[in-house]
């Protein structure tokens, strides 16, 4: 997992990853967030640019990526360095009105729309997330959703018999 950013969100999205046995590194432009003290868990830290540091990371389909940065634009950077790669998940915090927006300016970059297809945005699995911990869970449970795409829909979570159970 790499995160851009090493934020609110970034902290415990960090923590759940290192639970999950996730390789995670973090990235961000401020030393005092980019470091051990806050991250002692992180394999790697990386302070700088975030963009131009996650073009440096060689990405594959067992790459997930999450954008949480401090500002718009840094997100946006993250997300056009990032939009047409392999990566098996690629997420951003954001708004609906935040996707619209980065959309179209990637559109004006004629990204294609099945890259864009593949995008996170707004991040996570809706479960009324409100805290940075509770978000982090979200994102965290829709990677999770994603690395196991094939096994979604096992016999144990389907309702064969939805009367079974519940008394009336």
């Amino acid at each position: 997992l790499v995160i851009c950013g090493a934020g609110h969100i970034a902290l415990p999205l960090s923590v759940i990853a290192k639970i999950l046995s996730f390789k995670v590194t973090v990235i961000d432009n401020r030393e005092n967030f980019a470091n051990k003290k806050r991250f002692p868990h992180a394999d790697k830290i990386i302070f700088g640019k975030h963009a131009q540091n996650l073009a440096k990371i060689p990405i594959d389909k067992d790459t997930l990526i999450m954008v949480v940065t401090q500002g718009n634009e840094f997100d946006f950077e993250c997300l056009k360095t990032a939009v047409q790669s392999n990566a098996g998940y690629l997420g951003v915090i954001s708004s609906k009105p935040k996707r619209i927006k980065f959309f179209n300016r990637l559109k004006k970059l004629n990204i294609p729309a099945k890259y864009l297809n593949r995008v996170h945005i707004p991040a996570g699995i809706d479960i009324g997330a409100q805290t940075p911990e509770e978000i982090a869970v979200s994102i965290s449970a829709e990677m999770i959703a994603i690395l196991n795409e094939d096994k979604v829909g096992t016999d144990k979570f389907k309702d064969n018999n939805p009367s079974q159970g519940v008394s009336t």
